[in-house]
């Protein structure tokens, strides 16, 4: 049985998750390693399509627990990224929720609202 996680647990749990790293971004991402294998393709070839538009994310069902605020209801999960401190990219699977506070800017929603 999956426990809803309250408002407040699931920004402790992006923060916790977020923690040290100096630039987050949601979406593919053309020189992320997981991406490339995620979609089957060599570096040069992903890149290339990334830029032409032709590579997208979509999501894909999970029962993972999103990577950053730890809902482990079932649902679509979709790639993120971090930067850490040394340059390093970091590719996370996050729920539809996380994805439209990052991209959007907006405070992480409650699963009982």
């Amino acid at each position: 049985m999956v426990v809803p996680l309250h408002h407040t647990e699931r920004e402790a749990n992006v923060e916790t998750a977020r923690e040290g790293f100096k630039f987050h971004s949601v979406g593919i991402c053309p020189t992320c390693p997981k991406c490339q294998e995620d979609h089957g393709m060599e570096p040069r070839e992903f890149f290339a399509k990334y830029e032409k538009g032709d590579v997208c994310d979509e999501g894909s069902f999970s029962w993972s627990d999103c990577e950053w605020c730890g809902s482990g209801y079932g649902g679509d999960r979709y790639a993120a990224h971090s930067v850490d401190e040394n340059n390093k990219i970091v590719h996370w699977e996050v729920c539809s929720d996380c994805l439209m506070a990052e991209a959007n800017g907006e405070p992480y929603p409650s699963e009982t609202n």
